[in-house]
């Protein structure tokens, strides 16, 4: 345990750890130490620093001195040089290829070229939570707090200083998914597949509107699916378009099974449709009552599949190994959706109002009481602790928040309007897509931060 540390960084070895302390009333008595990985000293010096880094030639150990970038011996800390960042400075970090620094005060962020001392200023105020390169160093993006309860994520070319958001649509953000290294938006005629830097990485294009976005299970492969009676499954890395599923009478929504099967559901259309991987019809089921069903919900085990009636207050749940009968589950209203909570316990069920929604136990099938809270569930966290819910109007949707669940505590507004959200399974992300057409990036940890 090191007491009273403030920034802490290992040598590139792994053989000695280097850490700034402060003590006293003020924390004006500051030391630089340097450790081996036994803990013994091997140096210490009398200095205030933060934000320290071991370059990568092992030589050399970096650190913020105030509004100075100060070059250590890595076995000394003996000063090499010192570089001027700006005046008042709060915060710095060194690029990726050494070259450059990313610099805020208590007003603005800008990037410093180290040997040119040329700046770039990026079109933000100081960030409220930080700010990180991408590993190429061409994208930089700042956390910043908007007001209360509300906040963003930026990014941003670092050669330009231009702002880069997911605005790749005309139109509302109709669909977002989660990739590992990106994320997935859909406006009306077109998808984008975005970088984690907020690069476009691909376009997904249909003839028409899309109505549904799915991401396999392994993330490589895409569908999307929609009124030009057409369901494409595509290269998640590349945007390469894989299958075509063409041919159907109506609007069509499409949804991958565990194994990569794709499940395609038409309009007014009272079957399933199970295809192969390659996009092969492997076969039909029929659906009770002659219902037709909006898009199905698979469960987070891959074994059941769930869809709420289009016409009638049911929903249907078929085994995916056997897809024999469904089970039919009597609901007190008619649905517009079902989605599973990651923990895979309990179904949330949405109606398209503004009027209490109602959730479905997925062990016993047995529909528990409807919240007195109006919501409308559109994301559910990996942990199932909280949801991200929508307010519902005749003509639109608003003010997107984080509420515990099951309990509904508010945790946090997002400042948001627009009916899709989607949190990612790394649990570390959030993607919110708003009806002026961008969509946000939100770090989980930084929304759920108290006092954030």
């Amino acid at each position: 345990t090191i007491d009273g540390a403030g920034s802490v960084a290992w040598s590139r070895d792994g053989k000695r750890l280097a850490y700034a302390t402060r003590s006293g009333t003020t924390g004006a008595q500051a030391t630089v130490q340097l450790v081996d990985v036994a803990g013994t000293p091997v140096t210490q010096l009398a200095a205030w620093a933060t934000d320290l880094r071991f370059l990568r030639d092992g030589k050399t150990l970096v650190w913020r001195a105030g509004d100075a970038l100060e070059y250590h011996d890595a076995t000394t800390l003996q000063l090499g040089r010192s570089v001027t960042l700006g005046k008042n400075v709060t915060a710095a970090v060194l690029s990726n290829d050494e070259t450059f620094a990313v610099v805020a005060d208590k007003q603005r962020v800008w990037r410093l070229d180290l040997a040119t001392n040329k700046v770039v200023a990026f079109a933000i105020g100081h960030p409220r939570y930080g700010f990180a390169l991408a590993p190429d160093d061409r994208r930089l993006t700042v956390a910043r707090a908007e007001g209360a309860g509300t906040g963003q994520a930026t990014t941003f070319d670092t050669t330009t200083g231009a702002m880069v958001p997911l605005d790749g649509h005309a139109d509302a953000v109709s669909r977002v998914a989660c990739l590992a290294d990106g994320a997935v938006t859909v406006g009306r005629e077109q998808g984008v597949v975005w970088e984690s830097d907020g690069r476009p990485r691909a376009t997904l294009a249909h003839a028409d509107a899309i109505l549904s976005l799915d991401v396999s299970r392994d993330g490589t492969r895409i569908v999307t699916a929609g009124e030009d009676k057409t369901a494409i499954v595509w290269d998640a890395k590349t945007g390469r378009k894989l299958v075509t599923l063409a041919g159907f009478d109506d609007w069509v929504g499409a949804v991958f099974l565990a194994d990569g099967r794709i499940v395609t559901d038409v309009f007014g259309t009272p079957a399933l449709v199970i295809h192969s991987a390659a996009g092969r019809v492997a076969r039909t089921l029929a659906i009770p009552h002659g219902d037709s069903v909006g898009l199905p919900t698979l469960s987070p085990d891959g074994t059941t599949l769930v869809a709420t009636s289009t016409v009638a207050p049911r929903a249907y749940a078929w085994n995916t190994k056997t897809f024999g009968a469904p089970r039919t589950i009597k609901l007190r209203k008619q649905a517009a959706r079902a989605r599973y909570t990651p923990d895979g316990r309990t179904i949330l069920l949405s109606s398209t109002s503004s009027e209490p929604q109602s959730t479905l136990d997925a062990r016993t099938w047995v529909e528990r009481a409807e919240s007195k809270l109006p919501y409308l569930p559109i994301a559910v966290s990996r942990d199932s602790t909280w949801i991200v819910s929508t307010s519902v109007s005749p003509t639109a949707f608003h003010n997107q928040a984080i509420l515990k669940f099951p309990s509904l505590a508010p945790l946090r507004t997002l400042g948001v309007d627009g009916a899709v959200a989607a949190a990612c399974p790394d649990g570390k992300r959030l993607v919110t897509g708003g009806e002026d057409g961008t969509a946000i990036v939100w770090s989980i940890a930084a929304l759920l931060k108290p006092g954030g």
